[in-house]
């Protein structure tokens, strides 16, 4: 077990099983082994330059490829965190969390192999901005991609209806297999109060898109049942004519009233409990 900090450069070489529990710098650094490499859930690991890891990896902590490349000569199951704006060469199991960029600003986070996210997995994308890797985060898969699980999405800039995210550069020739739990293939779905257009043909043919077509307004009824009272609406103001509307009333029936004679929505979606 390796705990405390450590900066590589050079190499570490075993025969054996080898767990980390505290922080490792890797600048072109090598661990050579026959074992498997165990990232615990207090371990960090960064990468930076060009590193290697001969062995299996199983990681419960945190991997950081801030950038370089990593080449991972046999296999990489990520149960914790992987993130960074680097290359990984080789492939990916994700059963945790995926986050290009360094988990707050978007990044570019490319692996050369392939991707398979399982049931317990997500890919977490943070949007500052419309245009890939600097704008918003992006991972890109040479190999084959295969997805469950979840994508999350945190947008934090003004966007414009219209705005294109390719969150999945799909750079290989193969079709995604499966999809996102939440995110079905031509669906429109609700995701950080916006409403996108989604599909995994999208890009040059083959990458997962989300496309926003409006905001989301949601009924609060917070202090009446006045369609035209601001405060009664997620967004604290009254839905515009580009605004999906979601009510969802508290019991099986529900009454809005409308003061001023109108309103304008370009959608309203009514769920009963």
């Amino acid at each position: 077990t390796l705990s405390g900090t450590l900066n590589l450069s050079g190499t570490i070489q075993g025969a054996g099983d080898l767990t980390v529990s505290g922080t490792v710098n890797v600048n072109g650094g090598t661990f050579a082994g026959t074992g498997t490499l165990t990232l615990s859930t207090t371990a960090s690991v960064i990468s930076t330059g060009s590193s290697t890891i001969s062995s299996a990896v199983t990681n419960l902590g945190t991997l950081s490829v801030t950038s370089g490349t990593l080449t991972i000569a046999s296999s990489l199951d990520n149960q914790g965190t992987l993130k960074g704006g680097g290359t990984i060469d080789g492939s990916v199991s994700n059963a945790g969390i995926v986050k290009p960029g360094d988990g707050t600003a978007p990044g570019l986070l490319s692996i050369t192999g392939g991707y398979t996210q399982t049931s317990g997995g997500t890919l977490s994308i943070v949007a500052t901005g419309s245009t890939a890797g600097t704008g918003y985060g992006q991972l890109s898969v040479g190999g084959p991609i295969t997805l469950a699980g979840t994508l999350a999405l945190d947008v934090s800039y003004s966007s414009q209806i219209g705005d294109v995210f390719r969150v999945l550069d799909n750079t290989g020739l193969n079709a995604i297999s499966g999809n996102f739990q939440n995110v079905a293939e031509q669906s429109s779905v609700i995701i950080d109060g916006r409403a996108f257009s989604a599909t995994y043909l999208g890009g040059t043919g083959n990458d997962a898109t989300l496309t926003l077509d409006a905001y989301v307004n949601t009924w609060t009824a917070t202090v009446s049942g006045d369609w035209n009272n601001a405060a009664n609406w997620s967004r604290g103001t009254v839905p515009a004519p580009n605004e999906d509307v979601v009510i969802t009333p508290s019991n099986s029936s529900l009454t809005i009233s409308v003061t001023g004679g109108s309103f304008t929505a370009r959608r309203i979606t009514s769920t009963a409990v």
